[in-house]
């Protein structure tokens, strides 16, 4: 606690000696002006704490685009993460050249906002937020080319903040769009400038701080413990491992526990009628038919946190009985799938269910049938893609990849389905074309 207030006081030292320096530049500025001069001196105040004191504080200059100085400033340690790293010779192979292919994307995006800051500082505000517009589109698509990357042989220390690096460059447009606010009503700039500022370089610390963390530990040790703190519970309890199922909740209905309902269900969507379900199980149809309509009941109203999640642990634990071959000797096989069957796959192939279920989506968005899209393209069962979303996404660690890349990826399907881009404007779209935007009210 004392280092912070030591830290603090060094802070408020040198934010002193800053504007000590900004007003003897603006007096002689000012005073060269009155003669009819024009001059642009900017006196930097030195480090009042000591350049090499630990706790000393540096004046941070990076492009920004604004005629206001950036006044931030930064310990050593911050500062040598503000600026890509040396890479050292002892690295394993490969990794300087993954660090370079996941930093590529957002270098060339960096200091995009400099022309934004010069535009809106210079009233043209309608230039201003077309170029900001652009860059978030090019920020939107490094995102997913980073993503698509992947991890470095299992080591997740960059591919686990590309969200972060996102919402960094989400905070620079934010702090932009503030600035043009301010300033299109006529109020004084100068706060909103100092938080594009330090949106900036929160941007840069964002961007090459994890890369000096995965030079100094390309095993990703140090992030998979961060991780597992993070999210081990959330993960656990998302899984249902080591649930407590003794509850009434749990208790079977008519004869049917939760694995029976859980694994009928399955059967029963790839082909195997209720019949055949019931009588392998050894119940009459209206009490599975009752105990179906309970365990839904319980998992979606009553108990989600516990039943509903243990749905997602049983989906994918196979059952004693209610197997494909036992279905398929009881005379209730399920059909083949015109795609073939590629079921498999999508619990170990994280690319190929990403297509699947986007693929499902685009579909549906396209007013075509998603489950005969999906068996005849792919080769798998709605209930399928569910059931495998529910085991990729049980691991929190893998959302923000999946989401982002599923999104492009059904955007993509979509437009060889249709012709048509999936921001094609309301009313543009062909006929049997779902157009969710015209129905939405503004």
């Amino acid at each position: 606690m004392a280092g912070f207030f030591q830290r603090a006081k060094n802070a408020a030292k040198q934010a002193a000696a800053n504007a000590g320096a900004s007003a003897v530049s603006d007096a002689i500025n000012q005073g060269a002006a009155s003669m009819g001069l024009e001059t642009n001196i900017s006196l930097k105040a030195p480090n009042v704490n000591g350049a090499s004191g630990g706790d000393g504080y540096y004046a941070v200059d990076l492009p920004h685009g604004f005629s206001q100085r950036m006044e931030q400033g930064l310990d050593a340690e911050e500062m040598a993460r503000l600026r890509y790293p040396q890479a050292p010779a002892d690295l394993p192979a490969g990794a300087a050249q993954y660090a370079q292919a996941w930093y590529q994307p957002w270098s060339a995006l960096i200091d995009g906002h400099v022309d934004i800051a010069r535009a809106a500082e210079a009233g043209d505000l309608p230039s201003a937020q077309q170029l900001l517009y652009r860059w978030e589109q090019g920020i939107g698509q490094a995102q997913v080319t980073v993503h698509q990357l992947g991890d470095f042989n299992g080591s997740r220390a960059l591919s686990a903040v590309v969200g972060d690096v996102y919402e960094a460059f989400d905070m620079v447009a934010d702090a932009l769009r503030e600035y043009m606010d301010v300033r299109s009503q006529g109020r004084r700039t100068d706060d909103a400038v100092e938080e594009v500022h330090k949106s900036i370089i929160g941007l840069h610390l964002s961007i090459h701080g994890p890369i000096v963390d995965f030079f100094a530990d390309p095993s990703g040790a140090a992030m998979a413990q961060a991780e597992q703190a993070a999210f081990g519970d959330i993960n656990a309890m998302i899984s249902g491992a080591g649930a407590d199922t003794s509850g009434p909740e749990f208790a079977p209905v008519q004869g049917v526990s939760l694995h029976d309902y859980v694994a009928g269900s399955q059967r029963m969507h790839e082909g195997t009628s209720a019949d055949v379900i019931c009588s392998l199980l050894g119940v009459e149809r209206p009490m599975w038919d009752a105990a179906s309509a309970e365990w839904m009941r319980r998992m979606t109203e009553t108990h989600p946190m516990t039943v509903g999640m243990q749905y997602r642990s049983l989906s994918t634990t196979p059952h004693p009985v209610l197997t494909p071959e036992a279905c398929a000797a009881a005379g209730g096989a399920a059909s083949a799938l015109p795609g073939g069957d590629n079921s498999a796959r999508l619990s170990t192939d994280m690319s190929f269910y990403i297509e699947a279920s986007a693929a499902m989506q685009a579909a549906a968005e396209a007013g075509i049938d998603g489950g005969g899209y999906l068996e005849s393209t792919y080769g798998v069962t709605v209930m399928q893609v569910a059931t495998a979303g529910g085991a990729w996404m049980s691991d929190m660690r893998n959302a923000d990849r999946i989401l982002t890349l599923q999104e492009v990826k059904k955007k993509e399907i979509f437009t060889q389905l249709t012709g048509y881009s999936a921001d094609t404007a309301p009313g543009a779209l062909p006929d049997g074309v779902e157009d969710i935007a015209a129905d939405i009210e503004f």
